[in-house]
């Protein structure tokens, strides 16, 4: 999407997955939930529709979370992996992980 610039009606997501994984009905919470939208059409490739439940001011860079979809993305990217080669190098006490989908995501990071 490099060079795309969204209209007043249309953002763009740098998750590849997005219409692939998000389906009709299900919320979307832009902005830690300031911005709600419900999804109303999808084409399950690259396209969504949404009607904005709960609105507001849109800027750049605005987390994203999908409370109701099973994502595809893995629990930990490759920089998180390389990352946690270095921080297993050093003296913790403990580690986190955000956003766990299921039990699995703590065994991969184990």
């Amino acid at each position: 999407m490099e060079g795309l610039k969204p209209s007043k009606n249309q953002i763009f997501v740098n998750y590849k997955n997005f219409a692939q994984d998000v389906k009709l009905n299900e919320k979307v919470l832009i902005d830690d939930g300031k911005i709600r939208l419900k999804i109303t059409e999808t084409n399950n490739q690259d396209t969504l529709t949404a009607k904005v439940v709960v609105g507001g001011l849109l800027s750049s860079f605005k987390g994203i979370n999908l409370p109701n979809t099973n994502i595809s993305l893995p629990c930990l990217t490759k920089k998180d992996k390389q990352d946690l080669k270095f921080i297993l190098s050093q003296k913790i006490e403990w580690l986190a992980l955000s956003f766990v989908r299921e039990g699995e995501d703590l065994r991969v990071l184990r």
